[in-house]
Order: C-alpha cells, then structure tokens, then sequence
C-alpha cells in the first residue's frame, strides 16, 4: 500500500518549492485511487502544529468537486494554494 506520508516525510529535511495535486490518480487494484489521504496526512500535520513546509500547493484537476474539497482541506489548515484549472499552466508572473 502506499503511504503517502512517507514521501512528504522527506520535505522535512529542506524547503521544498511547491506540491502539486491532482484528485483522480486513476484505478489502481480495481479501486478509484485519488490524491485524498496526501490530504489526510498534510491536515494531520498541521491540526499537530507541524505543517509541511510548501511555499505553494497547486491544485490542477479537471475534477471540479475534487479540486472544491482539496481547496477547502488547504484553506482550513492555512496551506498557501491555488487553483489551476486542467486546461491551464500556471506562469510566475512575478
């Protein structure tokens, strides 16, 4: 199984850029797999004071409900983040 928690545990160590989530992964063992427990364990990280340290998270899905909830779990727990649209890129315009 995978553990998401174990690849965001490698961030710890230095400041990772950004993070970019996308809801449906695909099928994997005849289930639906989507991008929920990465969810999970950056909520549980910052409900315990620790959050992870993204100066972005990107949230690019052409799944509008799956990309409603991500932003609300992001927002809730004060992730920077944003809403890039499937279709779209997102450029630095700084």
């Amino acid at each position: 199984m995978w553990k998401p928690w174990a690849a965001l545990g490698q961030v710890r160590d230095f400041r990772h850029g950004q993070l970019w989530l996308d809801h449906d992964l695909g099928i994997v063992n005849g289930t639906v797999d989507s991008t929920l427990p990465v969810l999970d364990e950056l909520a549980r990280a910052a409900s315990e004071g620790d959050p992870y340290p993204f100066d972005l998270v990107v949230v690019h899905t052409a799944n509008p409900v799956g990309a409603a909830t991500i932003m609300q779990v992001l927002e809730r727990w004060s992730y920077p983040s944003r809403r890039v649209p499937s279709a779209d890129e997102l450029v630095d315009e700084t």
